[in-house]
């Protein structure tokens, strides 16, 4: 059953918010019609068709000239450098939990293949120029582009910085069985080694059922 009363509410405010936005545009010298609104939901249906057909396949970079084949047990993720930054300036580490979630992990990339294996914490760190590479050192999807396979894995995170590489600190538990932690910057401590480089993240998750799931968005804000 709908609530009556909230409905309302979400209207008032729906037409409170349209009212303040047409009062705006008028300010501003434009005025709301139908074709304006007409060209707006087409754009944002295009703009929708557009995720889809991604989504599906359908779509091809021409810029990806090379595009990773299929690969069993792993998902292939393609970097594309739009920056206009040299590939040699631009790193990527990318970490996440098995599926157990008993661990976080580093993922090294094989240079040749692109091929991740995960990497406790205890043996390795973000400062071995092994976990954390240039975006030129990886092997090419074409033009600016470049890949890497990453295997199942939950709360994958891959950041790519500028200039400089990511340090992570790493906690472990040495008692049996031995467990690992990462931890990711801090945006706001400036006693974190990473407080003045440049950097961006995205998340994705790559589940015991194969089923992708992934944030391109500013997942925090520029760091």
């Amino acid at each position: 059953m709908v609530n009556q009363s909230k409905s309302c509410s979400l209207l008032q405010i729906g037409l409170s918010v349209l009212a303040l936005t047409q009062a705006w545009a008028i300010s501003k010298g434009q005025v709301f019609n139908p074709d304006r609104i007409d060209t707006q939901r087409d754009i944002y249906i295009y703009d929708e068709e557009d995720i889809i057909r991604r989504a599906l396949g359908q779509y091809q970079d021409p810029d990806i000239t090379n595009p990773p084949p299929g690969m069993l047990g792993y998902v292939p993720l393609v970097i594309k450098n739009n920056t206009g930054l040299s590939p040699n300036n631009l790193y990527l580490i990318v970490k996440g939990e098995n599926l157990a979630k008993t661990n976080t992990y580093f993922l090294q990339p094989n240079l040749t293949t692109g091929v991740c294996s995960l990497v406790l914490g205890t043996s390795a760190n973000s400062a071995d120029p092994s976990i954390s590479v240039p975006l030129s050192q990886l092997p090419s999807a074409g033009t600016n582009a470049y890949f890497i396979y990453s295997p199942q894995l939950v709360s994958g995170r891959a950041y790519i910085s500028v200039n400089t590489p990511l340090y992570m600190e790493t906690l472990t538990n040495p008692s049996p069985p031995p467990t690992a932690s990462i931890n990711d910057p801090s945006q706001t401590t400036v006693q974190d080694p990473n407080y003045y480089t440049l950097y961006q993240d995205l998340e994705f998750t790559f589940d015991s059922n194969y089923d992708l799931y992934t944030n391109v968005t500013n997942v925090d804000y520029f760091a």
